[in-house]
């Protein structure tokens, strides 16, 4: 099945976090630029589906699908990325359901689409909004950034080359996944 025109997906994986990925979805449904929020739960136990089910018959935008078992991260990412490659997608914006785009992050993401085939935000401490979630050693270097300062210092017109972190935001074209096919579901957690 292929939804013609369709341009951006955001495929968010969730397991028992409701609070979570509502507090999420509030922020994707906002996204004027984002076509289509695909959620693979990862056969969540706290209500999950059932307020998945509510809100995507009350917004079109929304859809959801629930795996039979925990395929962990790696396999919801691979079931929604091959979703959102089922409907045509030609981006492809992978989160976990504890993230929390700002408001501008995609139109800022996509400023740069047509130039990379991969490519993300920086990920921030929610509680520490200077220093970053994840630590980045840069490629070839035994230099590793842990600050925004840091990173202002690393990159050269927006941008730190060779580095992403994968699922916390980072777009995915679809010429990618032709290249190269999905995640590898056997990782099921890796980081």
């Amino acid at each position: 099945m292929s939804d013609c025109n369709l341009g951006v997906a955001a495929v968010v994986v969730t397991f028992n976090r409701l609070g979570l990925l509502q507090r999420l979805l509030t922020r994707l449904r906002s996204l004027d630029a984002l076509d289509v929020i695909l959620v693979v739960d990862n056969a969540s136990t706290d209500g999950t589906s059932a307020w998945l089910a509510e809100t995507a018959s009350a917004d079109s935008k929304v859809r959801f699908k629930t795996l039979e078992t925990n395929a962990g991260g790696a396999g919801g990412f691979q079931a929604g990325l091959q979703w959102a490659y089922d409907l045509g997608a030609e981006l492809a914006w992978l989160m976990d359901d504890d993230g929390l785009p700002t408001p501008d992050c995609l139109d800022q993401l996509l400023a740069y689409q047509g130039r990379f085939d991969f490519w993300g935000p920086v990920v921030l401490a929610e509680q520490r909004p200077d220093e970053l979630c994840f630590p980045i050693r840069r490629p070839g270097t035994t230099n590793v950034l842990r600050t925004l300062d840091d990173l202002q210092e690393a990159q050269r017109d927006g941008i730190v080359p060779d580095v992403v972190i994968p699922f916390n935001g980072v777009l995915v074209t679809r010429e990618l996944v032709e290249r190269i096919g999905t995640v590898r579901a056997e990782f099921f957690i890796w980081g």
